[in-house]
C-alpha cells in the first residue's frame, strides 16, 4: 500500500539505515558500523511528497538510478515517497562516489489544476453597481470549480495539492539530495563526525565528486559542524553547502544550504532540526511583482523545521518565498534560518513579492495518517491566502479523508496556524467583497485500488458572487472558449468553517535562537 504523506516527510530512519551504532548496509565503502557514525548527523529520510499522489511512473526506475539525472520540477506527481525514499537510500548506502550522484534543480513553478479557479467570462453580474458588468474574471482566484480535470482520476483537492506542492519540490529535494551527497562522500572516504567545537570540512572532497558525478555546481563549502550540545544535552549538528552554478535555463545560480540536526536518541530514530536553503538567480530581469524593484534577478527561499518524538509522531512546517534580488536576507535573523513571511516586498527591501508557500502538518509516520495543511499566497499585497487542508485516515483496509479549499489570513498574520476562515466567492470581480462568507469547499476522497483519490462527496458549487449565490440569467459565468456556460440559478452547497475537519495540534521546538 502506497505512504500517504504530505510535504516534508521524515520516517523511522531505521528502515533504511541503522545510525550510530549499527547498519544495515553491506557496501564496501566504509560504513557506520565501522566507526564514522555520520548519517547520525542526517534526518536519513527527509522526502518531499503530496499525500495523494500515484505511485505508478516510468519515472520511477530513473529515480532508483543515481546514475540517471531526473527533473522533479517537470517529472509527474508519481515521483513520490516510496521512489524517492529509495532514491535517498541509494545515496546513503554507498559503494562508490558514483552513488552519491544526484540532480540538482531549484527551479520553482505557480501552476494550478485545470479543475482549480478557471478564468471565466461573465456577464451582467450582480454585484457590479457603477462598474461594468461584464467582464472576465481571473485564474486562480475561484479554488474548485470541477470535481476533477478531464485528465485525472484524483479529486479536484487532491490533484491540485499535488500540483502545488509539486511546484517547489525540486527547491527542496535539491537541497535534501545535495546534503545527503555530502554524507555519501563522507561515508565513502572513511571520515568520522567531528567532536564539540570542531567541524570536518568535506569541500575538497564534495567538489571533486560532483565533479565526477556531472553535477552542474561549483562548490565553495562543504562542512559539518558539531555545535555545542542544546539545553538538555543533546548533540547537534550543522552541516553546511554553498557554491555556485547554472539554472535549467542557463542563468548564474548562487546556493546556500544548511541543515542543523539534533538527533533525540543514541540511534538517531527521533529528532528535530531545520533545513533551510537559499537560491539566488542572476537573470538580470524583474520578475512579476519585483518591477519596482532596485535589483534584479529573484531568489527562492525555503525552510523546513521538523521534529520526530516517536515512531507515531511527526510534525512539520515547511516555508517557502520567492524574494526581489539576489542580495536578500530571507531569514527571521542571523541566527534563526527560518524563512520570514513578514518581510514583504512592500515593506522591506528586496523582500518577498510573488509568492510564498507554507506547509503544516502532523501525522503518524508508521502508515502516513494525519492532518496537512497548506497554504500560499500569490503576491506580497494579495491580503488573504488561498488554503488546501486534509485530513487521511488509514485503517489497514481503506484510505479515505476529506480536502477543503478556502482563504484564511495574509501569511504574515497566520504565520503557521493558515486555517480557514472564510470563502471569498468574489474576488476579483466587480463590486468584490473579500469578507467573504464563513464556509468553505470540501470533497471526501477514498483510495482505490489503482491508487488514485477520487471524490466520494462533493461541496463545492457556488456562484461567483459577494453572496456566493446567484439568480440566474441575465447574470452568466462561462469559460473563456465557451464551454460550461451557466445561467441557471445557482444555491451554493458550501459547508460552515467549523465543520473543516483538519487539526493542527503540533509545532516543531525550534532550535535555532
Amino acid at each position: 500500500m502506497k505512504n500517504v504523506l504530505f510535504s516534508v516527510i521524515l520516517l523511522s530512519t531505521l528502515s533504511i539505515l541503522a545510525c550510530g551504532g549499527s547498519s544495515s548496509s553491506s557496501t564496501t565503502a566504509s560504513s557506520d558500523s565501522t566507526s564514522t557514525g555520520v548519517s547520525t548527523s542526517f534526518p536519513t529520510e527527509l522526502v518531499v511528497a503530496s499525500p495523494t499522489a500515484s505511485e505508478t511512473s516510468s519515472s520511477i526506475n530513473a529515480l532508483l538510478d543515481n546514475d540517471v539525472d531526473v527533473d522533479f520540477a517537470l517529472a509527474t506527481s508519481a515521483d513520490t515517497y516510496a521512489a524517492k525514499k529509495t532514491f535517498l537510500a541509494n545515496i546513503l548506502n554507498p559503494s562508490s562516489i558514483t552513488d552519491c550522484d544526484f540532480n540538482m534543480n531549484f527551479k520553482v513553478q505557480t501552476n494550478n489544476a485545470s479543475c482549480y479557479g478557471p478564468i471565466l467570462d461573465y456577464t451582467d453580474h450582480p454585484d457590479a453597481g457603477a462598474e461594468p458588468a461584464d467582464g472576465q474574471l481571473p485564474g486562480g482566484d475561484l479554488g474548485v470549480w470541477e470535481e476533477s480535470s478531464s485528465n485525472s482520476n484524483d479529486a479536484c483537492v487532491a490533484e491540485q495539492l499535488d500540483i502545488r506542492m509539486n511546484n517547489i519540490t525540486s527547491h527542496v529535494d535539491s537541497a535534501v539530495y545535495a546534503m545527503a551527497s555530502m554524507v555519501c562522500v563522507a561515508k565513502v572516504n572513511g571520515k568520522a563526525l567531528p567532536g564539540v567545537g570542531s567541524t570536518l570540512d568535506l569541500t575538497s572532497e564534495v567538489a571533486a565528486a560532483f565533479v565526477t558525478n556531472g553535477i552542474s555546481a561549483t562548490v565553495s563549502t562543504a562542512n559539518i559542524a558539531r555545535a555545542s550540545d542544546d539545553s538538555s544535552g543533546n548533540t547537534v549538528y550543522v552541516a553546511t553547502i554553498e557554491g555556485t552554478g547554472t539554472d535549467s535555463d542557463g542563468n548564474a545560480l548562487s546556493m546556500a544550504m544548511r541543515l542543523k540536526h539534533v538527533p533525540l536518541d543514541s540511534t538517531n530514530t527521533t529528532y528535530r532540526g531545520k533545513l533551510s536553503i537559499k537560491a539566488a538567480i542572476s537573470d538580470g530581469a524583474k520578475f512579476g511583482n519585483c518591477t519596482s524593484s532596485s535589483s534584479t534577478g529573484r531568489t527562492d527561499a525555503s525552510s523546513v523545521a521538523y521534529e520526530k518524538t516517536s515512531s507515531t509522531n511527526l510534525a512539520v512546517v515547511l516555508h517557502h518565498g520567492n524574494y526581489c534580488g539576489t542580495s536578500v536576507a530571507p531569514y527571521v535573523s542571523s541566527t534563526d534560518f527560518t524563512v520570514d513571511p513578514t518581510k514583504k516586498f512592500a515593506d522591506t527591501t528586496n523582500g518577498w513579492a510573488n509568492n510564498f508557500n507554507i506547509a503544516h502538518f502532523n501525522l503518524n509516520p508508521a502508515n502516513g495518517s494525519g492532518d496537512f495543511r497548506f497554504a500560499w499566497q500569490a503576491g506580497h499585497q494579495d491580503g488573504n491566502s488561498r488554503i488546501l487542508s486534509m485530513y487521511l485516515d488509514d485503517d489497514g483496509a481503506t484510505v479515505t479523508g476529506c480536502g477543503y479549499f478556502g482563504f484564511g489570513l495574509d501569511v504574515e498574520e497566520g504565520v503557521d496556524d493558515m486555517s480557514i476562515d472564510r470563502m471569498i466567492c468574489n474576488w476579483a470581480g466587480p463590486g468584490n467583497n473579500h469578507t467573504g462568507l464563513q464556509k468553505a469547499q470540501r470533497q471526501c476522497v477514498e483510495k482505490n485500488t489503482a491508487g488514485n483519490f477520487p471524490a466520494t462527496s462533493n461541496n463545492f458549487t457556488y456562484a461567483p458572487a459577494n453572496n456566493c449565490n446567484s439568480a440566474g440569467a441575465p447574470f452568466a459565468y462561462e469559460y473563456t472558449d465557451g464551454s460550461n456556460s451557466v445561467t441557471t440559478a445557482i444555491t451554493n452547497n458550501l459547508i460552515d468553517v467549523s465543520d473543516v475537519n483538519v487539526t493542527i495540534a503540533t509545532t516543531p521546538t525550534e532550535v535555532d535562537s
